[in-house]
């Protein structure tokens, strides 16, 4: 039982840092996009 709650700990664990890494990167994209408008705008 107590290597079951483990293994679905890890797994969770591994698809919120999956999601973490996905956020962050969707959030760069969009500061990079943003930043370019500026740059074009200027």
């Amino acid at each position: 039982m107590l290597a079951d709650s483990f293994m679905g700990m890890s797994a969770a664990l591994q698809n919120t840092s999956a999601l973490t890494l996905l956020l962050k990167h969707s959030v760069i994209q969009r500061a990079l996009a943003s930043m370019n408008e500026v740059d074009v705008s200027q």
